[in-house]
């Protein structure tokens, strides 16, 4: 509602406000200020401000802060000055202050009690104190839980039990029953968590087993209370043990359990048997009895006397025909008829001696001499006519059963003195000269080589005496049987063949006038002029083809002077059906790079000697042989230095021979004192990175450094191939290597080779380092030595192999000295020990070792004791590489 005031009964309402709020001193209030308007919005009576009154000057001043905040909430007719403070959160008296609480306890003045103790509030709980702690204006009220009348505020210690005040009796609970602080005297507590308190009769309180109500044990002690033990649990003897534990003699110390039992009729040790242990073999007679043997059931006193060199019936004695006097096994007791012959005894093999042997009691039908000739019938060839028999009548060293044609004359016999295949009853004329035979050639040295007695026939008589002279001439023969082939016809002589790399081209042949290219020296050769084609030094850029005849290749200078380099051609040198004789030597031969056999030197039905050549960097890719292949060839193979030949078959299931390969029956040759090194083989199958060998007759492979090849596939060093049968001795096969086979040699499918006198040390990766496989039958295995690789020493795969191991060191390889092979250590005189080498560093270069033996190596002297593998020096073979015949190179 508006109210429209006059300017008179304005003025007299302000001066009733200003009386009310300033007192007397507001008379002189300006007109300024009684001309503004006093605004009470709650009409509550207290204006909440004033404003100019309407149509004034705006900007008149109303009092400002002077006259402003009269009522501090003029919305609320509740609020105003002089209102009663309550507590709400609000300043209810406008006095600018909300509820005050001194004690900051959440109570304000006018609902708390005592506004000056935070503990004392209408919230707080009652405690015993004397306070009305929760101002409900009573003291101490409520403190009596338990309702035994006595609260804790009149000493009752467990308000929660009615049986615990001031005034209980004290009983035996381990409780303070009438809250003096004390329990009865005598034990009121429970030390020992067993439930019984002393004072209750718990005998012992620092043992919970122990207890009027526990279970009497068998310890020796009172567990029950009850003051008194059982007689069982008492230890008469003292000996540690009771009755109720076990012990069955209390009155003895010497009994009880555990004790030893002796042999005295008594259970010593308490387990209810008597002399236990001492009738070891059941037969009812302890050793207490005079059992003399406890082990043997069939011993005892009394006991029947066996055929067995024992005393059975323990009378301390053994029946002489129990006694195997001659150590056959057998006694006189158990059939042996002659107790004093080692040879003979039941089961013997009857012997032709005219003795029962067996002891069968019979002699065999053909041990008889039904002609009276001093020889049985069994022992030889004719027993019906003493003319035919084993004796050697005339002492010569056969008997007329040996082929002996005249066994009365000393110098008519079928010996072959001379070791020419021949003796003197097959017509032998010399039998002390090998050089003279009826299977023999006619040479031209004065004798009867062919025993038709006729001397030298079919030689040339130049002076016409009737007699050849044996003259030599250029066919590759010693024709004068002096030692020499071709002697006289040398360097600067009219005789010969002569190449130089610096010779006019057009030359012919000669000393004075060489031919340009070797190829050209070996197609003007004549079947009549066989002689030696001298190469003077210098690089030859050709391949050469040489086919059928006798051929000799020959340096002058040697290898580090005279190359001959293919060019890249499949083969550096081809060999076609040479003849015995034919030689290449001291050459430097490189740069095959094609696809045939024999990337170096190929040989194929040709007898050949391959000398003090270097052979090396050649490549194949389809066929066997890097640097060498012969194909059904024969001769030697020696002093030469192989290395870095590579045979690859990308497009064929097997490869043969990355250095040297050897194939078919009609091939026998010997490789000798060759340094044969850094050479591979790859192909799926692939055998032998450095000499591979299939199908072959005798290789002889002596004294050679086999060093670092690779097989892609098996046989790192050596590979034998289906039949084929080699003599390896003597070698030093290192640091050879395979993808999955042997690392140095592998025996597969050979025919019955020899591995003696051998050093293989450290040829890493594949399998072992010698392995025998797919059926192998190497016939000896002797006096090597096979050690220090990170493989296998010696396996076998795919086979069950069959060979004679004997007198080998096997040591330190890391797989295993013997993988899927048995283990013949100890047996057979092999050996698993340090070889001790004089220097061997295993650091990949083979040329700073010295695989020789130090004075003291356990190898030394200990490898196959017949004298014929006996060192060079008459003692008992060395193992390894430098023993035996063979061990000086």
């Amino acid at each position: 509602m508006t109210t429209h005031l006059t300017a008179v009964s304005v003025g007299l309402w302000l001066s009733l406000v200003f009386s009310m709020f300033f007192g007397a001193g507001c008379s002189d209030v300006s007109i300024s200020e009684i001309e503004c308007i006093a605004i009470d919005k709650d009409e509550d009576g207290y204006p909440g401000g004033f404003v100019p009154r309407e149509n004034m000057d705006s900007e008149v001043d109303c009092g400002g802060e002077t006259l402003s905040g009269v009522d501090c909430d003029d919305y609320d007719p509740d609020i105003h000055p002089g209102a009663a403070e309550i507590c709400d959160g609000l300043d209810n008296d406008c006095d600018g202050v909300i509820d005050p609480d001194l004690d900051s306890d959440g109570y304000c003045i006018y609902e708390d009690c005592d506004d000056d103790d935070p503990s004392i509030n209408p919230g707080a709980t009652e405690i015993c104190n004397d306070l009305d702690d929760d101002c409900d204006s009573l003291v101490d009220e409520d403190l009596d839980f338990d309702a035994d009348g006595w609260s804790s505020c009149d000493g009752d210690c467990d308000d929660g039990n009615p049986d615990i005040h001031p005034e209980a009796e004290e009983i035996c609970d381990g409780l303070d029953d009438d809250c003096d602080g004390l329990l009865l005297e005598g034990g009121e507590t429970d030390f020992d968590a067993d439930g019984w308190l002393t004072c209750a009769g718990d005998c012992n309180d620092d043992d919970p087993n122990v207890h009027p109500k526990a279970e009497e044990l068998c310890n020796g002690l009172d567990d029950d209370c009850d003051d008194s033990l059982p007689f069982a649990e008492s230890d008469n003897d003292g000996d540690g043990y009771l009755a109720c534990a076990g012990d069955c003699d209390d009155e003895s110390a010497m009994v009880f359990p555990g004790a030893e039992e002796i042999c005295n009729g008594l259970d010593d040790d308490c387990d209810i048997q008597v002399d236990e242990g001492f009738d070891l073999d059941g037969d009812g007679v302890s050793t207490c009895d005079g059992d003399c043997d406890d082990a043997r059931p069939e011993a005892y006193p009394g006991a029947v006397e066996l055929c067995n060199g024992l005393d059975d019936d323990c009378d301390g004695q053994v029946p002489s025909d129990e006694i195997d006097l001659d150590e056959d096994g057998f006694a006189a007791c158990a059939g042996d008829c002659e107790a004093l012959d080692s040879n003979i005894f039941p089961g013997a093999p009857e012997l032709c001696n005219g003795i029962d042997d067996d002891c069968d009691g019979s002699v065999a039908a053909d041990e008889v001499d039904m002609d009276a000739d001093g020889a049985l019938a069994c022992e030889e060839c004719d027993d019906g006519d003493p003319f035919l028999n084993i004796l050697d009548l005339d002492r010569d060293g056969n008997s007329s059963c040996d082929g002996d044609c005249d066994d009365l004359d000393a110098s008519m016999n079928a010996l072959d003195l001379d070791g020419d295949g021949v003796s003197l009853c097959d017509g032998d004329c010399d039998d002390g000269d090998s050089s003279r035979s009826p299977d023999l050639a006619e040479i031209c040295d004065f004798q009867d080589n062919d025993c038709d007695d006729e001397v030298d026939e079919g030689f040339m008589d130049v002076d016409g005496n009737g007699a050849p002279e044996c003259v030599e001439i250029c066919n590759g023969m010693d024709d004068d049987s002096d030692g020499y082939v071709d002697e006289g016809y040398d360097y600067g002589t009219t005789t010969g063949t002569w190449v130089s790399s610096i010779a006019s081209v057009g030359g012919d042949g000669t000393w004075d006038a060489p031919f340009f290219m070797i190829q050209d020296a070996i197609d003007a050769r004549s079947p009549e002029d066989p002689c030696t084609i001298y190469v003077l030094p210098g690089t030859y850029l050709e391949k050469l083809l040489v086919e059928g005849g006798l051929v000799i290749l020959e340096s002058t200078d040697g290898p580090a002077d005279t190359t001959i380099d293919s060019g890249g051609s499949s083969q550096v040198v081809e060999l076609i059906s040479t003849l015995h004789g034919s030689r290449l030597e001291g050459f430097t031969i490189t740069g095959a790079d094609g696809s045939n056999d024999g990337g170096g030197v190929y040989v194929e039905s040709g007898d050949i000697e391959i000398i003090n050549n270097h052979i090396e960097d050649n490549y194949t890719v389809a066929g066997h042989g890097g640097g060498i292949a012969c194909r059904n060839c024969t001769g030697s193979i020696i002093s030469n230095e192989i290395r870095n030949n590579t045979a690859s078959f990308d497009s064929f299931d097997w490869g043969l021979g990355g250095g040297i390969a050897i194939s078919y029956s009609g091939s026998s040759l010997t490789i000798e004192d060759n340094v044969i090194e850094g050479n591979a083989i790859y192909s799926t199958y692939a055998f032998g990175g450095g000499i591979g060998i299939w199908s072959t007759d005798e290789i002889q492979i002596y004294n050679n450094l086999i060093y670092d090849n690779w097989s892609s596939y098996s046989g790192g060093g050596i590979a034998t191939r289906d039949g084929a049968k080699a003599y390896v001795y003597n070698n030093i096969i290192q640091g050879n290597g395979s993808g999955s086979g042997s690392s140095a040699v592998e025996f597969a499918g050979d025919d019955g080779s020899e591995f003696v006198n051998n050093t293989v040390i450290a040829n890493n990766d594949g399998y072992a380092q010698v392995t025998f496989s797919y059926g192998a039958t190497a016939q000896y295995f002797a006096n090597n030595i096979i050690a220090f690789s990170d493989i296998a020493g010696i396996g076998s795969f795919d086979t069950d192999p069959t060979p004679q191991m004997i007198f080998n060191d096997v040591y330190a390889n890391e797989t295993g000295e013997y993988l899927d092979f048995t283990d013949p250590t100890g047996a057979n005189g092999n050996i698993s020990e340090d070889p001790i080498f004089v220097d061997f560093s295993d650091d990949a270069d083979p040329w700073n070792d010295d695989l020789s033996l130090v004075p003291g190596s356990p190898c030394i002297d200990a490898g196959h004791t017949d004298e014929s593998y006996d060192d060079l020096d008459g003692t008992t073979n060395d193992m390894g590489a430098y023993g035996g015949p063979y061990g000086s190179w």
